[in-house]
């Protein structure tokens, strides 16, 4: 595939990703209810029970040429990694304390969906409608497809401190997880998933993942069963992040917030971002600070570390 796109081809390639997107949301409001076998029933059956954060100004990220921004990472060092569904599709970074983009060599990607950043600095990316997920090494001049074969529509793409990667498998129902060095993923043992989209890795290797029947699913270390994070009223959550205390933010997108689950809690807080429309990716950095993709405003969001 050429590393051009030009308009011919970019029409036909939003389409494709536009029709994809449509066949999850027309699923997701067929999504079947109830609890689901082999998980403790959590956030699916209680009334929700919603506190708010007090006021703390969300700062607008001047960072200028993005047009259509959908999900981000950030590194230890603070720089901003985030797909946009541009005219011509791709993954940039914007440095710490800059708002100069650089395009990272994603020539080929069509549809550049999550992103994620590991410890050496490689980047990863999920490509929804070719199926794929592509690995940047830090330093390198071109991406490589990483061994998941099968995959239907990929979202999520998270990594953990040993460099294992992970990604929700959104058409097939599944989490996967591909070991440093190792040629074959290994399906993780969430039950009932539908649809998951969504997730992210502690600091002690449990997996989150949000799903569409409104679920964020915790799969500790080890266990062989899930949980639910008891977030409650989530309508197509989107974006997971934890950050360093364990606290877990889900994008409730089509509710148009953001939500907080303290490590040990039952209560969620609404985050104080005014003004989202459709927030999907989210990212925290070593700082506890949050950042935002307000998709349909088409802007990055900052929220101070409480």
């Amino acid at each position: 595939m050429s590393g051009s796109v030009g308009k011919r081809s970019f029409g036909g390639n939003r389409f494709i990703a536009w029709l994809a997107l449509l066949v999850t949301a027309i699923a997701a409001c067929r999504a079947p209810e109830g609890p689901r076998a082999g998980t403790t029933p959590g956030s699916g059956t209680t009334t929700p029970q919603t506190s708010s954060a007090a006021a703390s100004p969300q700062i607008v990220l001047p960072l200028p040429g993005l047009e259509h921004p959908r999900k981000l990472a950030v590194d230890a060092e603070g720089a901003l990694y985030i797909t946009d569904s541009s005219e011509k599709p791709r993954v940039v970074k914007f440095p710490p304390g800059t708002s100069d983009p650089t395009a990272l060599p994603f020539t080929d990607v069509q549809t550049p969906n999550f992103v994620a950043v590991d410890r050496s600095g490689g980047v990863y990316v999920s490509d929804y409608t070719q199926n794929k997920v592509l690995a940047l090494a830090a330093g390198a001049a071109l991406p490589k497809t990483l061994p998941f074969n099968g995959l239907q529509l990929p979202s999520g793409v998270a990594t953990d401190a040993a460099g294992a990667l992970y990604v929700a498998d959104t058409g097939n129902d599944r989490v996967l997880k591909l070991p440093a060095g190792a040629d074959n993923p290994i399906v993780l043992p969430f039950s009932g998933l539908f649809r998951p989209v969504g997730v992210a890795v502690d600091s002690a290797g449990a997996v989150y993942v949000s799903d569409m029947r409104q679920f964020v699913l915790k799969l500790p270390p080890g266990a062989d069963v899930s949980t639910d994070v008891p977030f409650s009223g989530l309508t197509n959550p989107s974006g997971v992040a934890v950050d360093g205390a364990g606290s877990v933010f889900v994008a409730d997108s089509s509710n148009n917030r953001v939500l907080k689950m303290v490590a040990g809690s039952t209560t969620q807080i609404e985050l104080p971002f005014n003004g989202l429309r459709n927030p999907e990716g989210l990212a925290v950095d070593p700082g506890g600070n949050l950042y935002v993709v307000d998709a349909g405003n088409n802007r990055v969001l900052k929220l101070a570390a409480a």
